[in-house]
């Protein structure tokens, strides 16, 4: 399926954050998924990681990253990269919405820790 349009695609919601999978096994790839997600002001992901390493773009709004309990400032446009087995955590600092795209290894070859979707984000 080479077009995925996002509006038939399923939301979850959890306070402050929605999540969205618009590229996975499921939607036609073998190897990663695409995340869109929108965290409101003062909602953060649960710390969590992955096996693989993690792309994260920024496309608006702004935040913090932590790494491994390092923590770092940023604002769009700009791209986030987490190293495979890192704790990490994004939070959005800022006073509008963060609206992130992020791309990791397919589901079943990682690892995460956390519940529902946020878990598996950012």
């Amino acid at each position: 399926m080479p077009v995925i349009s996002h509006n038939r695609l399923e939301q979850y919601e959890i306070p402050g954050i929605a999540h969205r999978t618009v590229v996975s096994c499921q939607l036609g790839t073998e190897s990663f998924e695409v995340w869109d997600q929108k965290l409101a002001c003062g909602a953060a992901t649960p710390s969590h990681s992955h096996h693989c390493e993690e792309a994260v773009v920024v496309l608006s709004g702004s935040g913090q990253l932590m790494v491994d309990g390092n923590i770092e400032s940023f604002a769009a446009p700009c791209t986030l990269t987490v190293p495979a087995n890192a704790a990490h955590q994004i939070s959005n600092s800022g006073k509008n919405e963060l609206r992130l795209l992020c791309r990791a290894v397919e589901r079943r070859h990682r690892r995460t820790s956390g519940d529902g979707p946020a878990a598996v984000a950012g």
